[in-house]
């Protein structure tokens, strides 16, 4: 149902505030669906009668309907979000006009969220697209020759001739311990592969033997997942702690999580649970939730300490660490709450209790916070007490940020998502050529033209990734007050929400030419 007024809707408002209060009560009943934004389109001598109109119950008014711009032909359209947790019940739709009664013209049957369009949740489309949106100014500015080179501390691992070390992990696992590491070293030297090496870095510090495991656990947890899955119905009804344990697994290291979500993926496919591209979709969504937090919060980390060098130099390290680490814990949590969004919206019916999901992405906060402080405590331990483990400098130099492969995934993916949500291929297609813009502009250099000023602008990853999530959200609040139903609005935002997003990667652009020659100050 589109919970929608009609034309035939429009009819019985306009001829009900002409009806007498006693007549109103054979008023049209609505069935809507909580959770959802909901519309009222008015026209006419409504307009200049300015009136408000209340979701009303239990003779006490609920919430205000709140007026959009008036469009040409003089319509305006009434919006209200109807939250989630508003009881379930009858309701009626309640009219005030100047110089006018109130008026019953509508009676709401209201029933729980029973299918997740979030083209008709604009609250989770705006999260699902700001979290996009400064992950995507991120990897923008990393193209900055401020973050070509990274240095950090990495414990050493064991080769085939490191007889001591190869010792110290028990005879039946130094086989897996193997299997790790060449597993890592088979990967094509990538700033992927670094994170993936550094994400897992604290687990080696501490334990070479538990890092060595660590797969084989994301091995057990991905097919522990899939069978609850499926044995509970879906992820509502799966137990919490095991939803919850995969997550912060995947904090510790991610490698490991991107194993889990391998053999959770294997599994339902080879029992016939994924059997659409829109399920494999779903299946990797929800995956996202176990290694993105993890490596993206490690790459915070790290980046993190070039954005506060010169700018910062009176800040005292704990300060800044401190910093980059509640930093990268908060948006840690945003990219776990951010795939159960994108799960929900590719498996389309209800998912997952929100409360039980806000206490995972908290525990994840939690545990980035925790890993973020311990990991210098174990570095300074290693190299001040002899008898552990031997800790080496290492330097990464990122060549590119992404690949043309991880480019087209990306477009390909988006198109996907965007058309199965909206159902209109003109809207996924220029969403997906949007989006790949500024992933696609990673791949090439340009040597004009050359902005002589932009020499006179440090790049701040933080900074501006916040500076393009404040003008998503400024675009997303323009488009609220258009005069459009809640479908044409998402339509609407989903085109040119990324813009943006767009702009950036093309002033980032534009600020690697002075950098190339020279110019640019870090």
């Amino acid at each position: 149902m589109k919970n929608k007024f009609t034309a035939a809707a429009l009819i019985a408002l306009f001829s009900f505030f002409s009806l007498p209060q006693s007549e109103a009560a054979d008023v049209p009943l609505l069935t809507w669906e909580r959770g959802k934004e909901q519309n009222i389109v008015l026209g006419g001598q409504s307009v200049s009668n300015t009136w408000k109109i209340y979701l009303v119950g239990n003779k006490s008014t609920i919430l205000e309907f709140k007026a959009s711009k008036v469009n040409s032909s003089g319509f305006v359209v009434y919006s209200i979000s109807v939250p989630s947790d508003l009881p379930v019940g009858a309701y009626t739709i309640e009219t005030v006009g100047k110089n006018s009664p109130r008026t019953v013209v509508a009676g709401v049957r209201l029933v729980k969220l029973m299918y997740y369009t979030i083209s008709q949740i604009p609250q989770s489309l705006i999260f699902l697209l700001v979290v996009a949106a400064f992950l995507t100014s991120t990897f923008s500015t990393l193209r900055g020759r401020k973050y070509s080179e990274y240095t950090y501390l990495r414990s050493h691992t064991f080769a085939e001739d490191d007889v001591d070390g190869i010792r110290s992990i028990p005879r039946l696992l130094r086989r897996v311990y193997r299997i790790r590491r060449n597993s890592l070293r088979g990967i094509k030297e990538s700033f992927l592969r670094f994170n993936l090496e550094t994400s897992g870095q604290m687990l080696h510090k501490f334990s070479p033997t538990l890092w060595a495991l660590s797969p084989v656990v994301g091995v057990v947890l991905g097919l522990a997942v899939a069978w609850e899955t499926q044995a509970a119905a879906g992820i509502p009804n799966t137990p919490f702690f095991i939803l919850a344990a995969v997550a912060i697994f995947g904090v510790l290291d991610s490698y490991a999580a991107i194993v889990a979500l391998a053999s959770f993926t294997f599994f339902q496919v080879i029992t016939g649970y994924v059997s659409s591209l829109r399920d494999l979709m779903a299946v990797i969504a929800l995956g996202i939730g176990w290694f993105g937090p993890g490596l993206i919060s490690n790459l915070y980390l790290i980046i993190g300490g070039k954005d506060f060098g010169s700018l910062a130099p009176k800040i005292s390290d704990s300060i800044k660490r401190t910093i980059n680490v509640c930093g990268g814990a908060l948006l840690g949590g945003s990219v776990f709450m951010a795939s159960q969004v994108l799960t929900e919206s590719l498996a389309v019916r209800t998912g997952a209790d929100g409360g039980r999901m806000i206490i995972i992405a908290t525990a994840i906060a939690a545990v980035i916070i925790a890993k973020g402080w311990y990991e210098p405590h174990l570095d300074h331990l290693r190299l001040t007490k002899p008898g552990h483990q031997l800790l080496e400098v290492d330097t990464f130099t990122l060549k590119r940020v992404i690949s043309p492969l991880a480019s087209v995934l990306i477009f390909v993916m988006t198109a996907i998502l965007v058309y199965v949500w909206t159902s209109s291929l003109q809207v996924s297609g220029v969403a997906a050529v949007v989006t790949l813009v500024p992933f696609a502009l990673l791949l090439v250099r340009f040597s004009k033209p050359r902005i002589s000023f932009l020499a006179k602008i440090p790049r701040q990853v933080l900074a501006e990734s916040i500076v393009v999530c404040v003008a998503t959200l400024g675009v997303f609040e323009v488009i609220q007050t258009l005069p459009y139903e809640v479908n044409q609005k998402s339509e609407l935002f989903l085109l040119i929400g990324f813009v943006p997003a767009f702009v950036h990667a093309i002033y980032s652009a534009l600020h690697d030419i002075v950098e190339k020659n020279g110019e640019a100050i870090a």
